[in-house]
């Protein structure tokens, strides 16, 4: 046996392994390349069968506009993030889904207010048979113990949906909209989950929602039966009253 060097590679420094050029044409050419930052498959782990309690049929569920999603691959994460990618991105038809909110009845000091608890964005009107968690670059579910979960994180309290093609663009919007005399102050309207702003000409638009507080929030993926995906959920307060 010959030896192609004399010396021993040091710790991590390896030769990294040409993976598409060590395998048969056949099977190379089925290599999908994703853009840099983009997972397209969520963890095939099963989230807690409750994931929609808040929004089943009979709940205040509360519509919250529509958002476009022309590149097919939506985007949840902190608009306010210091990353210029989004966290979590989950791939799904190209289309105009609509943004329900979850919003209870609860009590605070004696007093009663109404709270932000799910968002989501429903893709479909079938069953939910299956949760799957959302991943983002680098999650790697063998790390998670028991109960634990990836998502998207803010310091902000606050997250968005939006069309992950055009995120830098749109995760401007929200600020530019609020300043006194901004042209892109007639795109931004309230909602009861947040805010709603039409991206005009960017032919998307970002859905702001409000959490209860800074760290990390799961994203959840609903799926039917058939495998396609229902809704993808976010759950905004951290522990909800039932």
């Amino acid at each position: 046996m010959s030896r192609t060097s004399g010396r021993r590679p040091a710790f991590e420094d390896w030769l990294g392994l040409p993976v598409a050029d060590a395998l048969p044409d056949w099977m190379a050419a089925k290599l999908e390349r994703v853009p840099s930052g983009w997972r397209r498959e969520p963890s095939r782990l099963l989230g807690p069968t409750d994931v929609d309690r808040f929004l089943r049929p009979g709940t205040d569920v509360v519509p919250c506009g529509s958002v476009r999603v022309p590149s097919g691959m939506l985007a949840v994460s902190c608009p306010q993030s210091w990353d210029e990618e989004p966290r979590i991105t989950v791939a799904v038809p190209p289309g105009t889904y609509p943004v329900e909110a979850a919003v209870t009845e609860t009590a605070y000091g004696g007093e009663a207010y109404r709270e932000l608890v799910a968002v989501r964005l429903r893709i479909g009107d079938a069953p939910v048979a299956a949760w799957e968690m959302a991943l983002g670059p680098g999650d790697d579910t063998l790390r998670l113990r028991a109960g634990e979960t990836f998502g998207f994180g803010t310091d902000a309290a606050m997250g968005a949906f939006g069309d992950a093609g055009r995120w830098r663009d749109l995760r401007d919007l929200p600020e530019r909209a609020n300043r006194p005399g901004s042209p892109e102050a007639d795109h931004l309207a309230d909602s009861a989950a947040g805010a709603h702003i039409d991206g005009r000409g960017l032919g998307a638009d970002l859905a702001v929602f409000y959490t209860s507080g800074d760290g990390v929030h799961p994203v959840r993926v609903g799926r039917s039966a058939a495998g396609d995906i229902v809704c993808v959920n976010v759950q905004t307060a951290f522990e909800p009253d039932p």
